[in-house]
């Protein structure tokens, strides 16, 4: 019988270099594991690969912090649409996570596309579908919290800006309801 010997001595990188090809090492396979889970949740995934693959992403990000994927504006694109999933978890998770992602790739402070996700939102908000309403919800609650457009640079413009846009759903909203009042008086 012959026996094993177990190296038990810690080695230490000392050369800059090793430790340059490992961080190279983790940040790729950090990126591979990031890139694996955002593919699953394509268009037409099953609900419980995309849940499985929202939950990973989200502890992923939760044990590592600052993770490679999160610089890549279609993985951004990716859970902005989990607003559309069909379950509440998914959306729960998907808004989690996109609190991760940097200003750069958010582009919150870019007024040409902030008012595309509010005129988004104001649509789904006139929709009769409560799904609908729970997605515009989503989208309002991720574009309220940190910077909006036109109103970056100090707090209370901003405060003032989700208070308006809050404002602006609610009186779709009342109309809405004036008017399916109207339609059954008659």
């Amino acid at each position: 019988m012959s026996e094993r010997t177990i190296n038990t001595s810690k080695s230490t990188p000392t050369d800059t270099n090793q430790l340059e090809e490992l961080m190279f090492a983790y940040n790729k396979f950090l990126l591979d594991v990031g890139t694996f889970f955002f593919n699953c949740l394509f268009e037409g995934a099953s609900p419980s690969r995309r849940s499985i693959a929202l939950e990973s992403l989200n502890s992923m990000f939760k044990s590592f912090g600052s993770v490679p994927c999160l610089e890549v504006q279609s993985n951004f694109d990716i859970l902005i649409n989990c607003f559309y999933d069909s379950f509440e978890k998914n959306k729960e998770l998907a808004f989690e996570i996109l609190q991760h992602f940097p200003e750069s790739v958010t582009q919150k402070n870019n007024p040409i596309k902030n008012d595309a996700v509010w005129s988004k939102v104001l649509d789904l908000c006139k929709s009769f579908k409560p799904p609908d309403s729970t997605t515009a919800g989503y989208f309002a609650k991720y574009f309220c919290t940190g910077p909006l457009s036109r109103c970056q640079s100090d707090h209370s413009k901003s405060q003032k800006c989700c208070v308006f846009s809050l404002e602006l759903i609610l009186e779709c909203l009342n109309s809405q309801v004036s008017n399916l009042a109207f339609m059954t008086f008659f």
